[in-house]
């Protein structure tokens, strides 16, 4: 075990480590006889030069204690996963996992049967990778138990122990290899790892729609994405979910455009958008939005805009502008040559005021006409004729070809 102060490390120290609220839990734990660190993500970020905004903290002191400690101090608690030894203290707002250190007795690739332990290497041996088995305590003291800085150093994403044993006590650990790819990865590969995700992803049918679809995501919120999609499709575990293979190349070339940030959702239509099966039998295996959902079905319709006979603008006011741009977005993704027209249309959507056709059913009506579908016939042969114009055509110049 590899023992150093944190900010030997670091210029400053994490702000989560000396706030008032952190060293208040740290402070009462210790009192009452306990060690307390802060552990995970929140110290691995910090070893990046990144915020977290999730304070986990472990101990070896049963939970039941951790919730009276906490109680009598008025600081409010909530039980969030009293099964596995988890309470949340929230403290002006700020949330604090508390978890008490635990190693496996059972797994089986879904759930884990655990027991308490005093034994600080243990708890940090049950999890994942490397770089996430850091803590720190009170005292700004840093401990590694698996090499995690060095790894995290040369962006080495490696899993503790034995890849397949890992990775069998629990199957979202496959995703969770490629999510952190996609993070941290500086392309140094641990070849163990990536074989045994790719040996074990039949074990990716037990897990729930909802877990799969946080970790596809997260890991097309990265900024650079690309290396963890080509190892995902080369060890075939993104076909194993979609039953195709990523359009890596479009995604590549979606990239290149420079859009203002990560779009996970024009990221997944650009890469599973396929004419030849329907956005329903691509998407079974991810549980999205409403929104999610209807926004992916619209970029199913991407290749209609080549063939479109009709002007930008009227193609922007059909289609609204975030379909429009979401479509010549993924349409220029899959050119080899990208249209300059299309190109320069993304920014005249971007900043084109679209108009409102100024003419309303009501105001056929108190023109004295019947109601009925012929009032919905002459409002669509209204509007043609003004977007054939241009947008020009004021109501009353509409209203006088009643």
């Amino acid at each position: 075990m590899h023992k150093q102060l944190l900010s030997t490390y670091l210029n400053t120290t994490p702000a989560w480590l000396v706030d008032e609220r952190s060293q208040r839990i740290l402070s009462l734990i210790r009192k009452a006889g306990g060690e307390a660190r802060f552990v995970g993500g929140c110290v691995r970020d910090a070893l990046l030069g990144a915020t977290s905004e999730d304070l986990d903290i472990c101990t070896e002191v049963k939970p039941a204690t951790v919730i009276k400690l906490l109680e009598n101090r008025g600081i409010k608690v909530i039980p969030t996963g009293l099964a596995h030894g988890t309470v949340t203290a929230v403290i002006d707002g700020q949330h604090f996992e508390i978890t008490t250190l635990r190693e496996d007795v059972k797994t089986d690739g879904r759930h884990a049967t655990v027991r308490y332990t005093d034994d600080w290497q243990k708890d940090a041996a049950r999890r994942d990778f490397t770089f996430n088995a850091l803590s720190v305590d009170a005292s700004g003291y840093l401990y590694d138990y698996f090499t995690g800085i060095e790894d995290l150093k040369s962006g080495l994403v490696r899993f503790i122990g034995e890849p397949e044993s890992r990775i069998k006590e629990d199957y979202l650990r496959i995703l969770r290899y490629f999510r952190f790819l996609a993070r941290y990865s500086s392309s140094d590969l641990h070849q163990a790892s990536l074989q045994a995700c790719g040996a074990l992803k039949t074990g990716l049918e037990s897990l729930s729609r909802e877990r799969v679809t946080k970790e596809i995501i997260g890991l097309l919120c990265a900024e650079s994405p690309m290396l963890a999609l080509r190892l995902m499709n080369e060890t075939q575990v993104w076909e194993f979910l979609f039953d195709k293979p990523p359009a890596l190349s479009n995604l590549q070339r979606l990239l290149e455009l420079q859009l203002e940030k990560p779009d996970p959702i024009l990221r997944l239509g650009c890469l599973i958008a396929d004419e030849q099966r329907s956005p329903q039998e691509v998407l079974s295996t991810l549980r999205l939005s409403k929104a999610q959902i209807n926004r992916l079905a619209d970029l199913w319709d991407f290749k209609k805009l080549s063939s479109a006979q009709r002007e930008t603008t009227e193609l922007i006011y059909r289609l609204g502008r975030g379909r429009y741009l979401d479509q010549v977005t993924l349409l220029l993704a899959s050119q080899e040559e990208p249209d300059v027209k299309l190109l320069s249309s993304i920014e005249f959507a971007q900043n084109w005021e679209i108009p409102e056709f100024p003419v309303t059913g009501q105001d056929l009506l108190d023109k004295e006409m019947v109601a009925g579908p012929e009032i919905r016939i002459k409002l669509q042969e209204l509007e043609q004729y003004w977007i054939d114009e241009g947008f020009r055509p004021t109501k009353e110049m509409l209203l006088q070809r009643h």
